[in-house]
């Protein structure tokens, strides 16, 4: 009985120990397995932290987009380049009177694309060019047509802001803004970078100049072209017969 008595008493404690050390273990895991754990309601709280920390979205902060601005079939195999500069007299020309025809005889039509190539080529040009590029993409031809439509009443004007705000505004751009999309250092930058880029690979020396694009081919057009000028290129390019007409004798 004492024998019995005492690997009875032995036992307990050393069951006792065991369950203690079991416990203790098991309190360790949970402990492991809590810090592991998602965070529910610590990750919801911070979520809910940081959205009212958020700064409030700045209206007249400027945003740019200088992707290709073009009008007509962007699978057409003929590509019509035009390099403006938006204070430039001829280009002015170009744009209100030789583009509507283009416009007609080949965008409209699908036979060719034509691509908006902005070459500013003085400091009020650059201002005009990055307003546009800040506008929406859909908002970017009319302003430009409306910054040709009125060159004289803005290009030379003495307070170029207060001259551009009022065509900004039309577009729906606050004066805040504008001025913004001006003064944008890295904006100026990535405009001029794509201007000088343009300018080595199209071989750019002035404004206005029609770049036309057939494959591996091209023809340009410096100054001011006429419809004729045009079809002349486009059939030399496209015209695998195409014989140059004879040059006019004067006599």
């Amino acid at each position: 009985m004492k024998t019995f008595g005492k690997s009875f008493l032995t036992g307990a404690v050393l069951a006792f120990a065991g369950t203690q050390a079991y416990a203790q273990d098991a309190g360790f895991i949970a402990k492991i397995k809590s810090f592991f754990a998602p965070k529910t309601v610590q990750t919801e709280t911070v979520a809910e932290s940081t959205e009212s920390e958020k700064a409030p979205v700045n209206p007249d902060a400027p945003t740019f987009d200088f992707s290709e601005q073009s009008i007509g079939a962007p699978d057409a195999p003929l590509k019509m380049l035009v390099f403006t500069s938006l204070t430039c007299p001829h280009c002015t020309n170009m744009h209100l009177n030789l583009m509507p025809l283009l416009k007609a005889e080949y965008a409209d039509t699908n036979r060719a694309q034509i691509i908006f190539m902005d070459f500013p080529l003085e400091p009020r040009a650059m201002a005009g060019s990055l307003v546009a590029h800040c506008l929406p993409k859909d908002e970017y031809l009319p302003f430009i047509d409306t910054l040709f439509a009125h060159q004289m009443q803005w290009a030379v004007a003495p307070d170029l802001n207060e001259a551009l705000a009022p065509y900004a505004k039309l577009a729906g751009m606050s004066e805040a803004k504008m001025k913004a999309c001006i003064s944008d250092e890295k904006a100026n930058k990535e405009l001029m970078r794509i201007r000088n880029l343009n300018a080595m690979q199209y071989k750019i020396q002035a404004t206005p100049t029609l770049v036309i694009r057939f494959g591996k081919k091209t023809e340009m057009l410096v100054g001011l072209p006429g419809m004729q000028d045009v079809a002349e290129a486009v059939k030399k390019l496209t015209d695998p017969n195409y014989v140059p007409p004879a040059p006019e004798h004067k006599h």
